[in-house]
């Protein structure tokens, strides 16, 4: 008996397996002990760095002081000058809710670099037609303490020159009661907007909300990094408008401040978010006539064919370079969202998007996965459409973008062997549509004015 060709077989048998086993299409993990095992790897993954950053990290804030306020500029300064010396010796954040102040708080606030600002009007008319609905305070306070990153949380009032450190509390252990909120109109659907410098897309961007005919209450939040070019200026008297401002460029009293990541901006618009819908567009987008009706509509057909939705994607294109509107399958052939409406308990569930790991890009692909990975799922919306305007030069800097670069190497990295692999067949790619748009939006919109 030749024992060298018997094991050579065995070898070669062993091989073909071997490659056969690589290259076999991904599948869901389909059984209880399969999606422990692969949540806790993309857990373990999320506690280390996967990639050498960028740009420095910011400092985690450990404790968050909030401060309610309301046309009490002065006050509100000592307040917050004494918040500052109070706590310099430990990484914290200063969150300032503001009602709607008329005195000159909200211009101050804005130019205060260490400060996140939230801008809820509370009061007056919007848009020359309605009467605002007065929040109650227990509301704008716990709008605050969504958005607190720390582990401890302090909270006094504009009137208050000294810290009460003895006001202590977890953050995930403060609700608001629903008889606080319903005094005023509940939103159904919140649409969350990130932006930074781009005024006049902007305000396109937000006019297409607006002339949506959207069926049930609804909210705008826009999160914006500090800009310059007037944005903040505008947004401020915006009265249907929840501002939130967390700058994220420049010096202030002549300590660099540090970047954040797109997620942890996101993060603060879906968690302040009331809606039990979060739709997320880019402040370069436009939504065609009635597709928020139709993203609640395909939530509710899922809903009730007992299906456990996370996400509905809104078909895209990017204008003008592009002629069909599409969604995009991820890794694994997962769909994902690039424009839509998402669940909100579902974003909850998953611990919303990733913060730490990307910089900018791919963390939408990301939270899209974690859904599929626990249970939820996410279909497409056709009829529902969103222009999205593409900047020439932007083409020409993701050809040599070190973010970009970085934050496809991450998201190869946190799902390889679960969604990923480099010998797995490739299962991402576009569902297209052909679609003409009878109102002509984008021409209208984008080349009515310079962008």
């Amino acid at each position: 008996m030749n024992y060298r060709k018997i094991a050579a077989r065995v070898w070669c048998q062993a091989k073909r397996l071997y490659r056969s086993y690589l290259t076999q299409t991904p599948i869901k993990p389909a059984t209880p002990e399969q999606l422990r095992k692969c949540k806790q790897l993309l857990k373990q993954r999320s506690q280390k760095q996967l990639v050498k950053p960028v740009i420095p990290k910011a400092e985690k804030s450990l404790v968050s002081v909030v401060i309610g306020s309301y046309n009490q500029k002065i006050l509100l300064e000592k307040a917050i000058q004494r918040v500052r010396c109070d706590r310099s010796h430990v990484p914290y954040e200063i969150i300032v809710v503001d009602g709607g102040s008329t005195d000159g708080s909200i211009e101050w606030l804005i130019q205060q670099k260490d400060i996140i600002t939230l801008v809820q009007h509370n009061r007056g008319e919007c848009q020359g037609k309605q009467s605002i609905q007065g929040h109650p305070w227990e509301y704008s306070i716990d709008l605050g303490f969504k958005l607190a990153q720390g582990k401890s949380l302090s909270m006094i009032s504009h009137e208050c020159l000294s810290l009460p450190t003895a006001v202590k509390v977890e953050v995930d252990k403060l609700e608001v009661a629903e008889s606080a909120i319903s005094q005023a109109q509940k939103s159904s659907v919140s649409i969350v907007i990130g932006s930074y410098n781009r005024r006049s897309l902007l305000e396109k961007a937000i006019n297409s909300v607006r002339s949506n005919h959207i069926r049930v209450p609804y909210e705008i939040i826009v999160v914006d990094g500090g800009s310059t070019d007037g944005s903040l200026e505008w947004l401020i008297q915006q009265k249907d408008i929840i501002t939130i401002v967390q700058h994220n460029r420049g010096q202030f009293q002549g300590k660099p401040i540090k970047r954040r990541s797109w997620g942890y901006f996101m993060n603060l618009g879906f968690k302040s978010a009331q809606g039990k819908y979060i739709l997320m567009i880019s402040d370069d987008c436009l939504l065609l006539p009635n597709a928020v009706n139709l993203g609640l509509d395909k939530f509710e057909e899922m809903e009730k064919a007992g299906r456990k939705i996370g996400g509905v994607a809104f078909y895209f294109r990017n204008w003008p370079q592009e002629k069909e509107y599409y969604v995009q399958n991820s890794l694994g052939g997962n769909l994902a969202i690039n424009h839509g409406m998402y669940l909100k308990k579902a974003l909850e569930d998953v611990d919303w998007i990733e913060e730490e790991q990307y910089v900018f890009y791919k963390a939408d692909s990301d939270v899209c996965l974690k859904m599929w990975l626990y249970g939820y799922e996410i279909v497409d919306c056709p009829g529902a459409y969103v222009e999205h305007y593409y900047d020439p030069n932007e083409a020409v800097r993701h050809t040599n973008n070190a973010v970009l670069e970085h934050d496809q190497k991450v998201y190869l990295k946190r799902w390889e062997r679960i969604y990923y692999h480099l010998n797995w067949s490739e299962l991402r790619g576009k569902i297209t549509i052909k679609y003409e748009d009878p109102n002509r939006t984008a021409e209208k919109s984008f080349l009515k004015s310079n962008i």
